[in-house]
């Protein structure tokens, strides 16, 4: 996507584009729609969007269950022998077609992963149409 060979985190992506200035919106900048989810477990997730008016078109839901708080002990290179800490490690990624529903669209994704001892959960969701990457909504959280 950043049509660049070198491995790169930018710091900060809106739109499928890198801001490298800060957060500054400005009015040409509005939401596709409002993705809500819910769950009662943190594993069974019903996600729902429901795109603005003239947002029709088809839609997938993205979920990404993150663990915060990882470590791992380092055996080799620069920092071997450190034991370093993770936040927001991806530990699970799963996708799934939105499919029409009373006032808007639908979907039902499960996670399974599990985060080592002490490891705190969070969950991203966010919503793309068909077969593009950029994000049009998102929401997210920490699990309890």
């Amino acid at each position: 996507l950043w049509h660049n060979d070198g491995i790169y985190t930018p710091a900060f992506v809106l739109n499928g584009k890198e801001l490298r200035g800060g957060l500054a919106l400005g009015s040409d900048e509005q939401a596709a729609g409002v993705v809500s989810a819910t769950s009662k477990d943190g594993k069974s997730w019903s996600i729902s969007f429901r795109p603005l008016a003239g947002g029709g078109g088809d839609w997938d839901a993205h979920l990404a269950l993150l663990g915060a708080g990882i470590s791992s002990k380092i055996g080799a290179g620069e920092n071997v022998g450190r034991n370093l800490k993770h936040d927001f490690v991806v530990l699970e990624l799963q996708s799934a077609a939105l499919k029409p529903a009373l006032g808007g669209q639908s979907a039902r994704l499960t996670t399974a992963a599990k985060a080592e001892a002490g490891a705190r959960l969070a969950v991203a969701i966010w919503v793309t149409p068909r077969g593009q990457l950029a994000p049009v909504q998102a929401t997210g959280g920490w699990l309890l």
